[in-house]
């Protein structure tokens, strides 16, 4: 694999006339202008994060960049908290699922003044531009893409003569015939699942995925909530019977968060995952050929729903070095800083010039991701959104799996929550 080379000639071609600009800018009398970014990562301790950064500060004498790993269970409300005491960061991560929040409370720099002068906006795909774009006004760069799909393990379903599943009904099959009682390499018998269900944090976006699949709506054209049907019912009752009747997930399913279901699957406890490109580096480090990779499954008609979700950077309306602020979150959505990203920290390119690299077109697992943004529908741009997903679903999620509430009670629940405006 070819690697990138700190401060070498590729980074030195790509960035230098943006840099020229953003620099002079950011010169003060008193040294580099300090930019303060906060970020979540699952694995904080991936010394490519550090390199990324690294790279940006080596050759932007003039802005230095201090980066704050902030858990992503705390990150949304730590940022909301921050702003609203005349603190926080200069720029920092966001989901898509926040920008209209985010909008709202003004706590977001626009930054369409910035993108028209800005060299590298024709390389990004029209498609990831709108993620972080509310009332016509642009809030965010893009950043990274993060287009789901399944991993599953190729030897299992070889030693079993099992086909990979294109419907939730042959899914719901393979998962079957893949748990129980195996024998590992050194001859231990071991637990199996089919399906590393995700039950804790994090756990609302694969319930949508299912259910939008399954053919239910979230709202009708007109923008009303259509959630609440019987259409919804059936297919939240189906999840929940992944882990309540046909038990092919792991007992501990309705705790387990991101590391735990990656866990699970590289260990060898669990046969298929739900994730995307992120985790592709760590999975196949961890099991190399033996892990292949599909679509989700579709729904009893035929329809696919996918999750094409945006990471984008944005900059605080407080931040007092928005120029030098704008100078770091644009390079980060550049050849050099999209290709080592995309390639070291797992992500689908976001801009045309890294897409069209043969490493990208040739690898299987971002090939499958391409062919899953076919089906990628877009989330919600309501400014309670990010409490739906973030906190209501994810506790009503948990409390349907343990049966203290039916599938009905938790699509009212979630119908009446996005009602709220």
């Amino acid at each position: 694999m070819k690697r990138f080379m700190l401060l070498g000639a590729l980074a030195a071609l790509s960035i230098m006339p943006v840099c020229a600009k953003g620099e002079s800018e950011a010169k003060t009398g008193n040294g580099p202008v300090t930019i303060h970014h906060w970020y979540w990562v699952p694995n904080a301790d991936n010394e490519n994060y550090s390199k990324l950064i690294a790279e940006f500060n080596a050759t932007h004498p003039n802005i230095k960049v201090e980066w704050e790993n902030v858990p992503q269970k705390d990150v949304r409300t730590k940022f909301i908290t921050a702003y609203q005491v005349g603190e926080g960061p200069d720029t920092f991560g966001m989901s898509e699922n926040w920008v209209a929040e985010f909008a709202a409370m003004n706590m977001l720099e626009p930054l369409d003044s910035y993108i028209s002068k800005w060299p590298g906006k024709n390389d990004i795909f029209d498609k990831v531009w709108p993620s972080s774009k509310i009332q016509n006004v642009q809030y965010g760069m893009p950043w990274k893409l993060l287009v789901t799909y399944m991993y599953y393990r190729k030897d299992w379903f070889k030693e079993e003569g099992l086909s990979v599943p294109q419907n939730m009904d042959e899914f719901v099959k393979v998962a079957k015939a893949l748990t129980g009682k195996y024998k590992d390499e050194s001859g231990q018998i071991l637990d199996r699942y089919g399906f590393g269900l995700r039950g804790g944090r994090g756990n609302a976006q694969c319930y949508y995925i299912w259910v939008q699949s399954y053919g239910a709506k979230l709202y009708d054209d007109k923008g009303n909530v259509a959630f609440n049907t019987p259409l919804a019912v059936e297919a939240t009752q189906k999840y929940l019977d992944l882990y309540q009747k046909e038990k092919v997930t792991p007992p501990s399913a309705v705790g387990d968060g991101f590391s735990e279901v990656v866990g699970a699957f590289k260990s060898g406890r669990t046969a298929m995952l739900h994730h995307h490109i992120g985790t592709y580096v760590e999975i196949t480090q961890a099991l190399g050929d033996k892990v292949g990779v599909m679509l989700f499954p579709a729904g009893p008609t035929g329809y696919r729903w996918s999750e094409g979700s945006v990471i984008n950077h944005g900059i605080s309306s407080i931040s007092k070095n928005k120029e030098a602020a704008f100078t770091f979150i644009s390079w980060m959505s550049e050849k050099w800083a999209v290709e080592f990203q995309s390639r070291y920290l797992g992500s689908v390119p976001i801009t045309k010039s890294v897409a069209d690299l043969p490493y990208f077109r040739d690898n299987p697992f971002y090939a499958k991701s391409n062919e899953s943004v076919k089906y990628v529908g877009p989330w919600p741009k309501t400014i309670n959104w990010a409490s739906v997903i973030d906190s209501t679903t994810v506790k009503l999620l948990q409390q349907a799996l343990m049966g203290q509430i039916t599938a009905q009670q938790m699509v009212e629940s979630i119908s009446a929550e996005l009602a709220k405006k």
